[in-house]
Formats: structure tokens, sequence, C-alpha cells
């Protein structure tokens, strides 16, 4: 009995302790967190364009701590253009700094800050708010914390903004960056929808969209010799009616998670159905069977060819919008942003639809195209040739997608084991009949075959072009040149402290545009050159983290490629950000006056 309640006391004894040892060190964390609460205290109800204001904060330190005067700095991030003219601080005290060994002055307790700042000739991004970033260092007598950054939200109204034309728009801003599309969809949302249609027209020539042909292809041209010319556009309407929707909700959803637009491509089971329905839309062409909707659907949606068809066309472009979905450009971006920060959905999902059918433009024309076979015999050798192509076409876009799926040995072992078994199929072990034309095609077959013996060897000795071709571009930009370093905010802010300028690229795997700015312009020696003097950081952003979370955040990124620039001041250039692929020459000149 006398042994267990002296336990129970001992027990009681010790808690008690450790809660009084551990409750003060949890406020202490807590307090070195953020320890400067920031308020408003007076500001501007609305802003003109070319005006100067002023804004008052009350600043509040907890006990015992103190910032440095020298170590306060502002930047404004929304809206673009806004630069800051003075910066006070009251009341300043001085005092003896123990970690500098030298005399320091800054603020305690309660203090105020008052900023001035002068508006751009014109507001490129409206939102109704103003945005700016507060930087400071805070230390107590016994340690000193990091510098850190907060941001601070003030609404006003915005007034004043010249009207919305092309002829008055600024010479300086890019008709379809995202300063553009922001330009006129503060003023003139009909300008903004008729700037998205075309940009989604310009963003189809990029590279990202070329997985796509291959699958429109086999969908438009599948009987279309059977159909009138009316019938294939209206059908081909129908499919990029399919992708914009797809295209759009997938947008919504993005600016509204705070996702990448395009990750979806970054789950393993999304690239698997991709791939697994690629793979049998090219069986399907090369003859193995008929891939048809299923039964219930039909019956459901009718039985006439023309229905069946409208519904297989839509539904195929429901699929392909996630194909397109890694294909973004700054209008997009700017689009996504505006989203994000807006109460009205139905106004982003009109705004991203329209950009995606001007995407998918181009595809409405493959498909009008596709009339021309009418004029072609009805049947014979040649359609069993069409039919080989598009199959093909197919599995190329399934490789494609296979590639992102698994590592670089199964790649080269599948894509090996299919060259082989398509090349033994078509002809390479056929007796030659003495026709030209079969001969060709044997010789073809022959040498798919026995690029497809190489490609197995390869894959199965792990000697692979694919891997080889990439080891090189991270060997040239990680090892040899000590080009790119991962990205982390102490060595951001250690560029700060060196004066040196920084450029930070956001990139993934899924991501096609940001391949080819690693092969296109960051491998090669003029880079190299002009940026020796540069940092370089790399955010590998293919899969969600909280990091990258943060960082999507603080910089507004919603899609990929993003490339930051900051200057030697380790000052965001916010203009200068890039959200598309680039060609070395239009690089070179963004960055050539980054100081």
């Amino acid at each position: 009995m006398l042994t267990t309640r002296l336990t129970t006391t001992l027990i009681m004894l010790l808690g008690l302790g450790t809660s009084l040892w551990v409750t003060p060190n949890l406020h202490a964390d807590e307090n070195t967190k953020d320890p400067l609460s920031v308020q408003i205290a007076a500001s501007p109800s609305s802003i003109e364009p070319k005006n100067e204001y002023s804004i008052q904060l009350n600043l509040q330190l907890p006990a015992g701590y103190h910032a440095y005067e020298d170590q306060f700095k502002v930047t404004f991030l929304e809206p673009s253009g806004i630069i800051v003219k003075t910066m006070t601080l009251s009341p300043l005290k001085k005092w003896f700094d123990k970690f500098s060994k030298k005399d320091r002055t800054g603020v305690e307790g309660n203090s105020t800050l008052s900023l001035h700042f002068e508006t751009p000739d014109r507001f490129v991004d409206d939102n109704g708010k103003l945005v700016f970033e507060l930087t400071y260092q805070a230390c107590s007598d016994s340690f000193c914390l990091f510098p850190k950054s907060k941001d601070v939200t003030i609404p006003v109204s915005f007034k004043g903004n010249p009207k919305a034309t092309i002829a008055n728009m600024p010479k300086d801003i890019s008709l379809f960056s995202a300063e553009g599309f922001s330009y006129f969809l503060g003023q003139s949302l009909w300008l903004a929808l008729i700037l998205a249609f075309f940009a989604g027209i310009v963003t189809s020539f990029t590279p990202c969209i070329f997985p796509m042909i291959p699958i429109t292809l086999a969908i438009l041209n599948n009987h279309s010799e059977s159909r009138t010319r009316l019938t294939n556009f209206v059908i081909s309407v129908v499919y990029v009616l399919g992708i914009a929707t797809t295209y759009s909700v997938l947008g919504l959803i993005a600016a509204k998670s705070g996702m990448l637009f395009g990750s979806i491509l970054s789950n393993s089971y999304v690239l698997a159905f991709i791939c697994t329905l690629f793979f049998l839309m090219a069986l399907s062409m090369y003859g193995a069977f008929d891939l048809q909707m299923p039964h219930s659907i039909t019956q459901r949606f009718g039985q006439g060819s023309k229905r069946k068809g409208y519904l297989g066309a839509y539904l195929s472009g429901l699929f392909a919008g996630i194909v397109a979905s890694p294909c973004v450009g700054p209008v997009l971006v700017s689009i996504l942003t505006y989203v994000s920060t807006q109460q009205s959905s139905v106004l982003g999902f009109f705004l991203l639809f329209t950009y995606a059918m001007g995407l998918g433009l181009i595809f409405i024309l493959l498909g009008s195209s596709t009339e021309l076979m009418r004029k072609l015999p009805r049947s014979g050798p040649w359609m069993e040739t069409t039919k080989i192509i598009l199959g093909s076409l197919m599995m190329v876009g399934f490789f494609y997608y296979f590639d992102l799926l698994v590592n670089t040995r199964i790649f080269q072992s599948v894509l090996g084991i299919t060259l082989v078994t398509l090349a033994s199929l078509f002809g390479a072990f056929l007796k030659p009949s003495g026709r030209k034309r079969d001969l060709v095609k044997k010789g073809f077959m022959q040498a798919a075959l026995i690029l497809g013996f190489v490609f197995f060897v390869m894959g199965v000795t792990g000697l692979s072009t694919t891997s080889i071709q990439r080891t090189e571009i991270q060997d040239i930009q990680f090892n040899k040149n000590k080009l790119w370093t991962p990205f982390s905010e102490e060595a951001l802010a250690q560029a700060k402290l060196d004066k040196k300028t920084v450029i930070v690229d956001f990139f993934a795997d899924w991501c096609a545009a940001c391949w080819q700015l690693e092969e296109h312009v960051f491998t090669t020696p003029e880079f190299i050159e002009r940026t020796r003097n540069v940092v370089l950081l790399k955010m590998d952003a293919t899969k969600d983290s909280t990091s990258l979370n943060d960082l999507k955040k603080k910089y507004g990124i919603v899609g990929l490629p993003t490339i930051l620039f900051f200057d030697s001041n380790g000052t965001w250039i916010k203009s200068k950000t890039l959200t598309e692929f680039e060609n070395k020459d239009k690089f070179f000149k963004r960055i050539e006056d980054l100081k």
C-alpha cells in the first residue's frame, strides 16, 4: 500500500515537473515560428495609376525580442509594377549587438512601419487587393532567427485604368503573356475571351500537343470515308468539345485545390489507364479486334451510327482532355490564377473552355480534312496500310506515356518485344513476291526487327539510350559544370547575401515542355557560359510535398514549366516569370538584363 502511494506520488511529481519544463518551451517554440505580429493601421481604400500612396502598419514583438532595421524589406507581389519609394520604422532603438559585435538599430515591442509607394502607369492584374511580402529578422538575447517573410493583403479598389484596347496596350507587354491577358481581363471580358481563344491556338503548336495527334487521327479517321463532309466536321467539333470539357474541369479543380495543372499524369493509375487505352486502340487498328462502345451505352443513346459516332467522339474527347492537361502557357497560368482568386467558378469555367476550344481547333481541322479520304477507293490495300499507320501512331502514344510509368530497362525491353512482334506479323519473314512494293515493305520490317532486338538487348543488359541521354543531361547539370543545385530557401538567402542573381526551375517528369527546355536551352554551351555567375536552383515538382505547396502558394505556381528569376538583391522579378517552352535565343534575351 505504501509502495503504491509512493509510486503514485513520484509519478505525479515527475508529471508536474515535466509539464513545468515543457510548457515554457512550447511557448518559446510558438514565438520562434513567427514572433512579429502585423496589423494594418492606415491604408488607401482605392488606388489609381501613376500615383503615390502610403500604408501604415503596427508591429508588435514579444518581450525580449528585437528586429534589425536593415533587415526589413517590402516587396509588392500584386499588382505588378508597384515601386516602394520609402520605408520608415519608428521608434528606432539602438543597442550593442553581441552577435555582430557592433552597435545596431531596430525596433522592440510596439512600433510602426510607414510605407510610401508609387503605382504603375496601368494595372495589368487587378484582383481587388494589394499584396506585399514583408521580410524581417528578429533576435533575442540568447539566439537569432533566420530571416522570415510574411504576406500582407490589403483590399482596395482599382480606379482610372485606361480602357483596354490593343492600340493602347503597353509596348513592353506581350499580347499572349500573363500580363497581357490580365490587362484585358480587368477591363473587358469579351476581349479576354478572344485572347484566350487565340492563345489556345498558339498553344496547340507546342510539343505537349504532339502526343494527342495519334489518338485524334485514329478516332476521327475511323469510318470517315463513309460519312459526309458535314458529319465529319460535326464529329470533330464534338470531339473537341469533349477535350474542352475535361480540360476546363481539371483547370477548375487545379485552381480551387492548389494542385499543379497537369499533375494528374503523375498518378500511376491514370498513366496505366492511358497506356492501356492507347495499346488497345493500336491493336484494334492492327485488326486484332473491333473496339466498340459498350452495348448498354449504345442502347441508351440510340442505335444510329451517327449518334454512336457523336457519343464515341465526345467520350474520346473527354479522355483526350486528360492527355492535353500538361499543356500550359502564360495565358492559361493567368486564367488559373484568376480563377483561384475569384468566387465565380462559372466565369472561370468559360474562360478555360474558350482557351481549350482554341487549343482544339487544330483537331477540328484534322478531322474535317479526312473528307479527302472519301475520294479514295472504298476498299483495297490502301485501307489496310492506313490502319497500320494509325495503329503505329497509337503505339507511339502508348510508349510516350509508358516511359513515364516504368523504369528505363522495362521500357526498352517492352519496346524491343513490341517491334519484334509487329515486324514478324507484318512481313519480316514473308517470301518475296517480286513486286517492288512488297520488297520495300519486307526490308522495312526486317529493319524494325533488328532494331527491336537491339532495344531488347539494351533493356535486358541495362544499357539504354534514353537513360544515357538523360544521364548526360543530369551529369552536365549536377556534376561536370556544377550548374544546378536543389532548391532551398537557405540557398536563395545565401545568393542574396552574395549579391548574385538566381534562376529557379520548377520541373516534373510528366512535363514535356520541361524536357524541351532541358535539351534545347539548359544544356547548351551558350547557357553554361551566360549563367556562369548566376545561381541555378531546381525544384522537382513531380510529386506533391509540403515544401512544394508552400512555394506554389508563395509564387503563384499553377502549372509547369515555371521559371522564376531573382535579382542580386533577392527580389523576385515577377514580370520575367516563364511558363512555357522558349527557344534559347528568346531565353537569353530574357536574362540579358538580369542583375
